[in-house]
């Protein structure tokens, strides 16, 4: 997840006494101490009055913040940890987010959130001070009671960095002891997505604006609500008093138990919620909207209660019936996979227009993105993947993250990467179609071996403690904790296997049970189920094995080469994106290494031996001519490469009989082999020759297509790009600038041959990859195998092929898209399957020479529906025309209000030409020539940077380069540093393909 910049606001206190405020500020000046708050009783949160002067109140809590300030001695200053002093039990929260003006008077303004929270606590160890998190929020009044006895308050201090607001007392707190901190607040309904914010929609019926708050306190933001201890292994019950106005909806993570009138506010109601399970604060959830909602049924959970709550049109289209009904059964099937029930009476998702990070897992509210959890009658079959994805994550974060949760942010893989493992578990038993372990291997695997290959990426999964400082908290929401986290989880399945680890999570899940966890909590459960089963090396411990994985960067590259006969050495090194050098490669790892041979074809992850971590080199042995293959069943969080002997077995194999190398290592080969040649372990050639088989044997899997094209995308884009001519003088000048600076030498010979006749390279590409992509056409059922009814991996399958095979220029493929856009031409009925609309109308527009194709979906743009993102797969078509002169009108129309009606439109076109490499060029110049227009139609540089970053994975080219720098040279303060990365990456192509290039092509070329 990617973070915004986040605003750090002074921490505000108020005081209610003139008298107090005098004397306070006098001891201020005299010691360096900030001012206490008033220290009135505590009382009833019902009782609370929300009038106050806010002006007054504000400029006095300025005063006395900046006096802190200046006055704090940086020594005094804590860690970035709470101390543990005092642990928080139970929270009571009162709070009224103010969404509409008019209530200044009785309430506050609008935009405040005025509150009281009683925090109920326990002192672990003698002190003085009390410490808790609060940020962004006026203080008015602060009390500590023992046995309703009041403690005297000496002052209280802030502290900026890390948010802490100490309450310095007069006499030491007894440990074992309970107490009360009452705090009465104003926070704010902030425009920034985080804590408590707002966001608006527009009511369908009114088309007026509707305002709303929402909650997102993960990882550091619930003390921008309410003053609280706000780390997750700081756990506490909470329960909540909402004021809203009556024709609002208020939720909360736990069930209403009714509501009150709000005395002397007409229109306003007190709503009251039951407390919650023991909790982390950035589970905290409310919403107060005008939403409606849809109900699950309730058979599978007749104790929990499943909504999904949305605007009232959303409701009214149906769009939340199929969330909820996925929720309803996903809880249910986590619940009994664990036996561990989910703990609250409901569960609510609610869908939202603007929410920073996709969604959030709050316990008993997660909330969304409204298109991550909305179905419609119109969404595709990979939008209905996505939506159960989703959904299916932040469910199972209700036993890993919130049932048991982190103890600190570094280890946050034990919430991220376990529920990325257990999501593929609820995606099996809800959607099975789409074969959810088939995904798991490109969308986690694959990518978490790329990331943590790459030193710009990868770090150790359980985060070091200065290192977890350097960074903004949600930096740490990254790949590596998700994918790579859940790689090694279903590693530790593979080797455990399915039964144990399940048993292993379900001891860790009832004995951490409303607790907070390190790596080691989890390791521990299953290591006792795993020696109780016999799964782990004699002598050795679930620590043991695992700590190397966890606590270190990268991982292991497994060598495997032929000794005589019937002797093969297993060596370990660390895998490294240069080829490996340096002392990094004496690195180790505790591997479970499972083996399938040609007389024992057998792909069960079980290990057949473990490397240990201080063994660099293994020796099996191997029948005469067997073919070998290690992470059989692609288990392993690693990567092996066989020497060409071995190489040849596999490959003769393939070219026999490929069934019998499973899916799932034929996608690890093509994987592991592509990676290593652009990392330059081995060459280009050795992995595509493992492609031959292709074009006798049809290849139907999936998981094997993916792996295999998501190879070879930068190629085919760089192959496509043609060249225009340059002189030598122009050929120097752009090689000296943009190479001869960097670290990479080129010779000038190679650099000047990478950019020659692109026409015949492509054709070379179409010639070797056509016959394999229709061949797995065919086998699967042909070009319209795949209807409107169809649903799953098919779809999804044929959706991939569809599209290489129409990008190469497939006779089979074009016929097919024009005789079904035709259809639609003629009769008026569109029934091409939404899944294949991008392609089919991008093929029907490109291959058509006469214009009738681009008119016709010109016209559906102008005047037709936008249901589904229909018009948005028309700008698409459009955008893909290999004419320069529609390209050009295209272009003409961006800056009038005739075809595009909107700005974003005429950027989302920019955005989709930079795709199409006949229009780069054109879009480049046409930037250099209207500069200054674009520039006042947007009112900013950002469609220009916005196209060159779309255009530079497509562009290998001089001529690209050379426009660039041209459009540069128009305004050099204004876009030099925004199209530096889009000239990095030309820069990285032109590399690339000399690299590679030139290897693929005479390979292609003799295997036609």
């Amino acid at each position: 997840m990617e973070g915004i910049t986040r605003k750090h606001w002074n921490l505000l206190i108020s005081f209610t006494s003139v008298t107090v405020i005098v004397l306070l500020l006098a001891v201020c000046i005299c010691t360096g101490a900030l001012a206490p708050a008033s220290t009135s009783s505590a009382g009833d949160s019902s009782d609370i009055s929300f009038r106050t002067s806010h002006n007054d109140t504000r400029a006095s809590a300025r005063r006395l913040v900046a006096r802190a300030s200046v006055d704090d001695d940086e020594k005094t200053v804590p860690k970035h940890r709470l101390p543990k002093s005092v642990i928080p039990r139970k929270y009571s929260l009162t709070i009224v987010p103010i969404l509409d003006a008019g209530f200044e008077d009785v309430l506050g303004r609008q935009w405040e959130a005025p509150g009281h929270v009683v925090v109920d606590v326990v002192a672990a160890k003698v002190t003085k001070t009390i410490i808790l998190h609060a940020k962004n929020i006026t203080i008015h009044n602060v009390t500590i009671t023992h046995n309703s006895e009041e403690i005297s308050v000496r002052n209280i201090s802030l502290h900026e960095r890390f948010s802490f607001m100490k309450i310095h007392l007069n006499q030491h707190l007894t440990p074992g002891d309970p107490y009360t901190i009452n705090i009465t607040f104003t926070s704010y309904v902030s425009e920034v997505l985080n804590g408590l914010f707002r966001s608006s929609y527009i009511n369908q019926e009114t088309e007026e604006q509707e305002w709303f708050a929402a909650t997102h306190m993960e990882a550091l933001h619930a003390r921008q609500m309410f003053p609280c201890f706000d780390e997750p292994n700081l756990k506490a019950a909470i329960e909540a008093k909402v004021g809203r106005r009556e024709d609002y909806v208020a939720l909360f993570n736990t069930e209403s138990t009714g509501n009150e009138t709000m005395q002397d506010v007409d229109g306003w109601v007190w709503e009251t919620f039951a407390p919650t399970v023991p909790m982390s604060t950035y589970l905290t959830a409310l919403i107060v909207a005008k939403f409606q909602y849809s109900e699950a049924p309730g058979k599978l959970l007749p104790e929990t209660r499943v909504r999904t709550y949305a605007p009232p049109h959303y409701i009214k289209q149906g769009a939340a019936v199929y969330p909820t009904q996925a929720a309803e059964r996903i809880l249910s099937t986590y619940g009994d996979y664990f036996k561990e029930k989910y703990p609250m009476k409901k569960f609510d998702c609610v869908a939202v227009p603007a929410f920073l990070y996709g969604a959030m897992e709050n316990y008993g509210l997660s909330i969304f993105r409204e298109t991550l959890l909305l179905h419609f009658n119109h969404s595709t079959e990979s939008q209905r993947y996505i939506v159960t994805n989703v959904i299916a994550h932040e469910l199972g974060h209700q036993w890993f993250g919130n049932l048991v949760s982190p103890e600190w942010w570094t280890n946050l893989w034990l919430s991220e990467g376990l529920t990325k493992f257990l999501e593929y578990i609820g995606l099996n038993a809800t959607i099975p179609e789409f074969q959810p372990w088939d995904i798991f291997i490109s969308e986690s695997l694959q990518l978490g071996l790329r990331l943590d290959s790459d030193s710009r990426t990868s770090h150790s999964l359980k985060i070091d403690e200065d290192a977890w400082l350097m960074k903004n908290e949600m930096e740490w929401f990254d790949d590596i904790a998700y994918k790579k986290g859940g790689s090694l989880i279903r590693m530790v399945q593979g080797f455990l296997s399915e039964p144990v680890m399940r048993k292993g999570l379900s001891r860790y899940l009832s004995r951490m049970k409303y607790k907070a966890a390190v790596q080691d909590d989890l390791f521990a459960d299953c290591d006792k189920e795993g020696q109780l089963a016999h799964k782990l090396p004699d002598n050795t411990t679930m620590k043991e094995v695992m700590s190397g994985w966890t606590l270190q960067a990268g991982f292991p590259l497994l060598k495997v080469s032929l000794q005589g006969a019937s002797n093969v050495t297993v060596t370990q090194e660390k895998y490294l994106t240069s080829g490996g050098a340096g002392n990094e490669k004496k690195v180790k790892w505790f591997i479970p290494v499972s083996v399938a041979t040609t007389r024992f074809p057998n792909f069960d992850p079980e290990p057949e031996f473990w490397m240990r971590d201080n063994e660099t080199t293994v020796s099996i042995r191997l029948p005469a001519n067997s073919w070998i293959i290690l992470n059989a069943g692609n288990t392993g969080f690693y990567r092996v490469l066989y020497d060409d002997e071995l190489t040849n077995r596999i490959t003769n194999q393939l070219m026999e009989f490929p069934e019998r190398i499973h899916k799932y290592s034929r996608a690890q080969l093509m994987d592991d082999y592509f990676n290593s040649a652009w990392n330059r372990y081995i060459s280009v050639k050795t992995a595509l020759n493992l492609t031959r088989y292709m074009k006798d044997h049809a290849e139907t899997e999936q998981v094997v297509w993916t792996s295999l094209l998501a190879m070879l995308k930068t190629a085919f884009r760089l192959f496509k790009e043609s060249e225009e001519e340059f002189t030598p003088l122009q050929v120097c000048k752009y090689f000296y600038k943009y190479f001869l600076q960097t670290s990479h030498l080129l010779s000038f010979l190679s650099f000047q041959n990478s950019f020659k006749n692109n026409h015949l390279n492509l054709l070379s590409v179409q010639k070797y990859m056509l016959p394999r992509i229709e061949k797995a056409i065919q086998a699967t059922g042909g070009y319209d195998a795949v209807n409107i009814n169809s649903t799953g991996m098919p779809v999804l399958r044929h959706a991939q092929l569809l599209d290489w095979a129409c990008n190469l220029n497939s006779r089979g493929c074009i016929q097919h898209a024009l005789e079904l856009v035709k259809s639609w031409k003629n009769t008026g009925q569109l029934t091409i399957p939404r899944d294949f609309r991008t392609v089919i109308f991008s093929t029907a527009v490109a291959s058509d020479s006469s214009g009738e194709m681009f008119e016709f979906f010109k016209e559906q743009y102008k005047n037709g529906e936008s249901v589904g993102g229909l018009k948005d797969q028309i700008l698409t078509a459009l955008s893909n025309t290999q004419d320069p002169g529609r390209i050009k009108s295209l272009l003409s129309e961006i800056t009038k209000q005739d075809l595009f009606r909107d700005r974003s439109e005429g950027l989302v076109l920019l955005q989709h030409l930079g795709t199409n490499a006949k229009a780069a060029d054109l879009i480049l110049q046409y930037f250099i020539n209207n500069f200054t227009t674009i520039i006042n139609h947007f009112g900013e540089g950002t469609p220009i940077v916005a196209a060159a970053n779309a255009m530079a994975p497509h562009v290998k080219s001089l001529s690209g380069l050379f426009l660039i720098d041209q459009l540069v040279q128009v305004n050099s303060d204004f876009l030099k540093a925004p199209l530096g990365p889009a000239i990095s990456r030309i820069r990285a192509n032109v590399v690339w393909f000399d690299d590679f290039g030139e290897s693929m092509l005479e390979f292609f070329e003799q295997n036609e």
